[in-house]
């Protein structure tokens, strides 16, 4: 559960902050 929780908002949070600091 853990793992997937993190997989998800790390693969969905860093591209999205990074593209709209970008």
């Amino acid at each position: 559960m853990s793992t997937k929780r993190t997989f998800v908002e790390g693969s969905v949070t860093p591209p999205s902050s990074h593209i709209l600091e970008n």
